[in-house]
């Protein structure tokens, strides 16, 4: 089956269109007819590109959820955050090089991991929903990576917008080590809450994680 939409000459499809165009709806459906996340035109420019180049924030997070390569760099050797950075939106330019911790939390990749944390992105940085990479790392089972983040200054304590803290999550999915690793790091008074969004509460008890909540990046 071919892909949904059409494209012109040099490439450029609906997708990349609509992205540039900030039209959210219609990505969406794009993207759920099967359009390509990571099709590219004849410049080597992917949607991601398109959306990052026009600061359109939520289109770059729901083609980062839908597996845009967040890596890629079109024909002059330029990612979607360098594209982000030259337009001046620095905000965006940011999440762009944050994903890619999230990424390498979620995957495991120690070594991604530890040269993004030398380059000087932040440990703490937030994701969708208030997640952070330790939060994305206890999920997923990675030790090595949690005890990294937590030798970087990652706050063990912090909660996500529902109120979980890795911990939480890690005790809940039964990651007896990295649950380990997170009671050695927890600190003897616990951090204020970096979340803001009203209503925000602990969750404790027998209430259950409802992972169709969570980003799609970070689901095991």
């Amino acid at each position: 089956m071919s892909a949904p939409g059409h494209e012109n000459n040099n490439g450029i499809n609906d997708l990349m269109i609509a992205a540039s165009r900030g039209d959210l709806p219609r990505v969406e459906q794009l993207l759920r007819d099967g359009a390509d996340a990571n099709a590219r035109d004849a410049f080597g420019q992917t949607a991601l590109m398109y959306a990052a180049s026009a600061g359109h924030q939520p289109i770059a997070e729901e083609l980062i959820d839908s597996g845009a390569d967040v890596d890629a760099r079109n024909r002059n050797n330029k990612s979607a955050a360098d594209l982000a950075e030259a337009r001046g939106h620095a905000g965006l330019a940011a999440l762009l090089r944050h994903a890619r911790l999230f990424l390498a939390a979620r995957d495991g990749d120690l070594a991604k991991l530890n040269e993004l944390l030398d380059s000087g992105v932040d440990p703490n940085a937030l994701l969708r929903d208030e997640w952070t990479a330790l939060m994305i790392a206890s999920l997923n089972n990675h030790p090595p990576v949690v005890a990294a983040l937590l030798r970087r200054g990652a706050y063990p304590d912090a909660q996500n917008a529902t109120g979980w803290t890795a911990l939480m999550i890690a005790e809940r999915k039964g990651h007896t080590e990295v649950a380990r690793l997170l009671r050695h790091g927890r600190v003897e008074k616990p951090l204020p809450s970096i979340i803001t969004s009203a209503g925000s509460k602990a969750v404790g008890g027998e209430e259950e994680i409802d992972l169709s909540e969570f980003p799609d990046q970070i689901k095991d």
